[in-house]
């Protein structure tokens, strides 16, 4: 199958070639480089991955508090989820009244968004059963190696947060 077809993106947009071709017409097939637009590509380091603006952490901070009292967690679990020391059980209570946003760094972000994301999935499963959905994080899994959900995000850190996330999705059929 060969042929080409443009594809408009919207008023004052670019518009791309679209090119369908078999891949036997491969070695017949040139472009001139020079009518392609430059493209930079920016290592992701050099990415701003930074939520600038306190409000945004400020709400999420929230939102994972009432998640942990849901989910039943002590003060210890919060913390570790969260991959911050014991020593900051404080910032827990400014968390949950909104008046401390989260830290501005990439690993309290992930777990931010992991916790987000399992959050959400739970909810997807079990848009009913609001008891199973809090507690599911509780219970023993044989596809876990017979442990919780909680005790992976526990015991892997970051990635087991990342795991138990995937794990949901999978069950959804992500």
């Amino acid at each position: 199958m060969s042929g080409t077809r443009a594809a408009n993106q919207g008023k004052n947009q670019k518009q791309y070639l679209i090119v369908e071709m078999d891949i036997n017409d491969i070695s017949s097939y040139s472009v001139d480089m020079s009518r392609i637009p430059s493209v930079t590509v920016t290592h992701p380091a050099q990415l701003d991955t930074s939520f600038a603006a306190e409000q945004p952490r400020r709400d999420i901070a929230r939102v994972l508090a009432a998640l942990f009292e849901k989910w039943t967690l002590p003060t210890e679990a919060q913390l570790a989820l969260l991959g911050m020391s014991p020593e900051s059980r404080k910032v827990l209570a400014q968390y949950r009244r909104g008046e401390r946003p989260l830290p501005n760094n990439r690993d309290v972000l992930d777990r931010a968004g992991y916790l987000m994301g399992i959050h959400k999935g739970l909810r997807l499963l079990f848009p009913e059963d609001e008891s199973l959905r809090y507690s599911w994080v509780h219970r023993r899994n044989q596809i876990l190696g017979g442990r919780t959900p909680l005790e992976v995000m526990l015991e892997d850190g970051l990635v087991g947060l990342a795991r138990i996330a995937r794990f949901i999705d999978f069950q959804r059929g992500q």
